[in-house]
């Protein structure tokens, strides 16, 4: 499935049948989906991440690092992202907060008006 975003936007994929729908990865926590215009970028924790790869093909995989926030900022850097979409439905409260503090100062957060669900039906 081709989403119509621009060359600046990209979509936070989290919830696990979406992510399962637009990438065939069926795990259970640990991971999530970036998808660009151009891209679509698996993020997970070294436990998860080779075997997401694996099974994910044409995704770009990163590993997640404890240690440092610095993968997310560089990654919506390199790929010149201006707009970062997140599902509504899925994202909690937390996570969302959390991302937009990864993300302060690079893009802008916004919820995505496609109804990913039913795209997927």
């Amino acid at each position: 499935m081709k989403l119509s975003l621009k060359l600046s936007e990209s979509l936070l994929i989290t919830s696990r049948p979406n992510i399962f729908y637009f990438s065939g990865i069926d795990i259970s926590g640990g991971v999530f989906l970036l998808i660009t215009r151009e891209k679509k970028i698996i993020f997970g924790d070294a436990r998860f991440i080779k075997e997401a790869a694996r099974i994910a093909k044409g995704c770009e995989a990163v590993a997640v690092s404890k240690e440092s926030d610095a993968w997310w900022r560089e990654t919506l850097q390199k790929h010149r992202i201006k707009t970062l979409y997140f599902e509504p439905h899925d994202l909690t409260f937390a996570k969302l907060k959390r991302f937009k503090l990864l993300s302060r100062g690079v893009v802008r957060v916004m919820p995505s008006k496609i109804n990913l669900r039913e795209l997927r039906s």
